[in-house]
């Protein structure tokens, strides 16, 4: 290939022969490095978005890291407070004082007079005291007004997934009425039912109040059946105001919902 040179002054005309193989050997040269340019940038690009990828899961592996370890924490902590209530109970078990027998004759004498079956059986097993069985009845009240957002259920696979009583929904700051008259045996702060407290009734049966925004009742005050003991609040484990509800008879949990009735 001749290639010729002519200067604009119009000096003398150069003419260059340039062999064929070393203008295709250029060519190839150049189409290589354009290739190499190419690959060059669409490497570093896929190393670019692999380096993001690699921050945002570990990002993402240390997010799962920390909710691993709330949702340990948590667990831990309703545990704890469950074993409190087991505790709790347990320590009601103790042997209640006799009733006195001129008492229980003169209760039996007037049973015609409108005992139920249930008192009479109280009644004879001796098991309470006067001012006790004065005050009898079962836990039928519902301790408030609102509607149920959680049901009673046990998981027998998972028992630490079990909800051993009833949600009830209602107003912050409502007022909490006793199920029935009792007293406090336990009173304050747990790190999964917040302010909570802790009623003994008659033949076996207690109450627990969770998530209370303030407990009007301390340990050792008696409660009338209906009367105010806590306001509804939404402290420790809970997402919005609502009242957690449970039954125990004789040191097991129970569904409220045989004793109570709520929509």
């Amino acid at each position: 290939m001749n290639v010729l040179i002519v200067p604009d002054e119009g000096g003398p005309a150069r003419r260059l022969n340039v062999p064929t193989f070393l203008i295709r050997i250029a060519a190839w040269l150049i189409l290589l490095v354009v290739i190499g340019l190419v690959a060059a940038f669409f490497s570093y690009a896929r190393f670019i978005q692999k380096a993001f990828d690699w921050d945002r899961l570990a990002t993402d592996n240390q997010k799962l890291r920390d909710e691993n370890h709330r949702i340990l924490r948590v667990v831990r902590e309703v545990q704890d407070s469950r074993q409190v209530l087991i505790n709790i109970v347990r320590s009601l078990q103790e042997e209640r004082p006799t009733l006195p027998d001129s008492l229980r004759n003169s209760m039996l004498a007037r049973s015609a007079g409108g005992l139920s079956d249930e008192a009479l059986a109280v009644l004879k097993g001796r098991t309470h005291t006067p001012e006790q069985f004065l005050a009898y009845g079962l836990p039928t009240l519902t301790p408030l007004k609102g509607f149920l957002s959680q049901r009673y259920f046990e998981d027998l696979l998972f028992p630490d997934r079990s909800h051993r009583g009833v949600d009830i929904a209602g107003k912050l700051g409502a007022p909490i009425v006793a199920a029935a008259t009792g007293r406090v045996v336990f009173e304050g702060w747990t790190p999964y039912y917040g302010n909570c407290l802790m009623l003994v009734h008659s033949n076996g049966y207690t109450t627990f109040y969770g998530h209370n925004r303030v407990n009007l009742k301390k340990v050792g005050n008696e409660a009338k059946r209906g009367e105010p003991i806590a306001l509804l609040g939404n402290s420790g484990r809970s997402s919005a105001p609502h009242l957690h509800f449970e039954v125990w008879k004789d040191g097991a949990s129970m569904d409220p919902l045989k004793l109570i009735q709520l929509k």
